[in-house]
């Protein structure tokens, strides 16, 4: 891979310890991919922020960068993290626990990073222009931005993402290069999807068909919410490692199926219809109809603000079930906004929690729970494998509907 003398220097050592670390690793990444060079970025973003994901060893390879003098040089945010910052005491999170969380907060703090603990970060701050090259390790977030801003992104690791952010450049290969980011498959879309949740479960379901190629939709509604293709990018890259998507009419380099597939043919074409759909809520229940719950989530991805305003909505004058909790999760940005508009009093008011800085993706069950529901196949699949818990999938209105009544599947 081709360096210039600035980046030879850095490689070199002639600018710290921490810089020739990180170039190192960005060296050593861009040999694997055969990259013909470094290419500058506008910004990254972390995953591992989390405890649970970094460890005691995460949290002692930040300290040794700082030590050594890294520091990043482009705008760098994080991901959410193990614990709710703000009322961690409050819900009885393990205070030996959130040492180590906060320790590991403070490290990304030291090196310049902007504490946002969202995995929605271009609605607070990070949102990259069309075109732009950035470096971020949130499968959502930079599916998301890859599929909708035309931004690029690869699917970074946490550590490629961390060294990218410090040295202000990035291996250039993969879907930073026109010709990767042509769509695949076609999926042809034959059923209305009315819900986020449907939108999710079509991800799911697509993702595990498609496994790393880019997908192409047809027929998705032009009016389609913003935060609905996030829950489809979510799946995409949970269930298959897909980093972008085209939507016809949406992705900007998708106006029309034939500048989607750059005047090839579909290699493939995969029809995604009712069938599909009731097929995928079905897969991601574990349980039956009348089962007890004792945790719902919402927000994952982050909930956004119209997500917060229809929760308050469908929450209005109800109270949760004394033995469930009802956790539901945005960032402070978008919270800061609809407390002002009165949603989170009435969310709250029902005994449901807002989170803004938490995710139970990347958390610990100190708190016993075994049967969560969730209108997020992303949160099923993590809730089944992180939380160790039995999962429901459904809609938001089913999902709160569970939380007021204790059971999934009853009406109320």
């Amino acid at each position: 891979m081709y360096l210039n003398k600035e980046d030879e220097k850095i490689l070199r050592g002639e600018q710290g310890l921490g810089n020739q670390k990180a170039m190192e690793v960005l060296v050593a990444i861009g040999d694997i991919f055969d990259a013909e060079k470094l290419i500058k970025i506008s910004s990254s973003h972390l995953s591992s922020v989390a405890y649970e994901s970094s460890g005691d060893t995460g949290i002692s390879f930040l300290e040794r960068m700082i030590i050594d003098g890294a520091h990043f040089k482009v705008l760098t945010t994080l991901n959410p993290h193990s614990i709710e910052y703000d009322r961690w005491k409050e819900l009885a999170f393990p205070e030996a626990y959130v040492k180590k969380q906060l320790r590991n907060i403070e490290a990304y703090k030291k090196l310049g990073a902007v504490g946002t603990f969202t995995c929605t970060p271009f609605l607070v701050g990070n949102c990259p222009r069309y075109g732009e090259h950035v470096s971020w390790a949130e499968s959502s977030a930079l599916s998301y931005i890859n599929t909708v801003i035309g931004a690029r992104t690869n699917r970074e690791s946490a550590l490629s993402a961390l060294c990218a952010g410090i040295i202000g450049k990035t291996p250039y290969y993969g879907f930073h290069l026109n010709e990767n980011r042509k769509g695949t498959v076609l999926i042809d879309v034959k059923t209305v999807l009315k819900h986020s949740s449907d939108y999710s479960a079509m991800g799911y379901n697509i993702g595990k068909k498609v496994e790393g190629k880019v997908p192409v939709f047809n027929n998705i509604p032009q009016n389609v919410k913003g935060y609905d293709i996030n829950a489809l990018c979510a799946a995409l890259a949970v269930s298959g490692a897909v980093p972008m998507s085209h939507i016809i009419g949406i992705t900007p380099e998708a106006p029309t199926l034939e500048k989607a597939f750059r005047n090839d043919n579909p290699e493939e074409k995969i029809t995604f219809d009712r069938v599909e759909l009731e097929e995928t809520y079905e897969d991601r229940c574990m349980k039956e109809s009348g089962i007890e719950i004792d945790l719902a989530v919402l927000g994952c991805p982050h909930y956004w603000y119209d997500q917060l305003a229809e929760t308050a909505r469908l929450l209005n004058g109800k109270k949760i079930h004394k033995d469930v909790d009802l956790w539901v999760n945005t960032s402070s940005s978008i919270m800061t906004v609809a407390k002002r508009t009165g949603y989170i009093d009435i969310i709250e008011a029902s005994g449901a929690k807002v989170m803004c800085s938490y995710c139970p993706a990347v958390a610990r069950n100190f708190f016993g729970w075994k049967t969560m529901a969730t209108d997020s196949t992303k949160q099923t699949f993590y809730g089944h494998g992180v939380l160790g818990v039995d999962v429901l999938f459904g809609t938001t209105e089913q999902v709160i509907n569970a939380a007021i009544s204790g059971k999934w599947g009853v009406k109320v």
